[in-house]
């Protein structure tokens, strides 16, 4: 049985400076004892298919400074559990789209310098105390897309990729209880690289969630000026 600790998108180099000590701080709270990125460590917002400012196309300058915000992640956290998201594929999502076998792109992990991290493709679901971890890019989005994921795998689950969406909520019929928790993210939306973001009214929930022994969810928020 483990206390984890899932930790919300951070799109390094965009991450906000205080969600590394927040996540700390919280680990400490709850003595968490695994740690789950949930996905999208990295933004690679230089490599992204969408229309971008000429300021955001140098990829590396984006890389050295989301190598120094991921290694924060590192330092705080040496072993993890890493979900590749949308954002942390982008690389390798490039060279399919130009016909270049994935066995020519490094391991993310040797990318990014992450260490003993254990690091899962795309679209993998991890089974934790009997709990369902994902990204969050697969399967419907909509309001609390967590609870409806759960819904469709009767599981509790966690998941990140929707940035408005944080919190949990319950589920049950004559076959027992299950939660959908969504994990918030860590991004500053002021951030270039957000900016796709400034039309829709929500702005993302900033924090992370807790899951005790696949039976307790917990959503922390995360206070902040912005």
């Amino acid at each position: 049985m483990a206390r984890v600790l899932a930790v919300g998108d951070c799109h390094a180099p965009v991450m906000l400076k205080e969600y590394p000590s927040f996540l700390e701080k919280i680990a400490e709270k709850h003595k968490t004892n695994k740690t789950v990125m949930i996905g999208d460590v990295a933004d690679n917002c230089a490599m992204s298919f969408h229309t971008k400012s000429a300021g955001l196309r140098d990829p590396v300058a984006e890389y050295q400074k989301a190598c120094e915000q991921i290694a924060e992640l590192v330092n705080i956290f040496p072993y993890a559990h890493w979900l590749l998201g949308n954002h942390d594929c982008l690389p390798q999502r490039q060279l399919e789209t130009v016909g270049v076998p994935e066995s020519f792109l490094k391991n993310p992990g040797k990318i990014w310098n992450t260490g003993r991290w254990k690091v899962y493709e795309r679209y993998t679901d991890l089974i934790i105390d009997g709990c369902i971890y994902r990204h969050g890019d697969k399967g419907r989005g909509g309001r609390m897309a967590a609870l409806t994921a759960a819904k469709q795998e009767f599981t509790s689950l966690i998941q990140g990729h929707h940035h408005s969406q944080g919190g949990v909520e319950w589920f049950c019929n004559k076959r027992g209880t299950i939660f959908g928790c969504q994990t918030g993210s860590g991004v500053d939306h002021l951030a270039g690289a957000m900016a796709y973001g400034k039309r829709f009214s929500a702005k993302p929930i900033l924090g992370c969630a807790v899951i005790i022994d696949g039976e307790q969810a917990i959503f922390e928020p995360m206070r902040t000026k912005k």
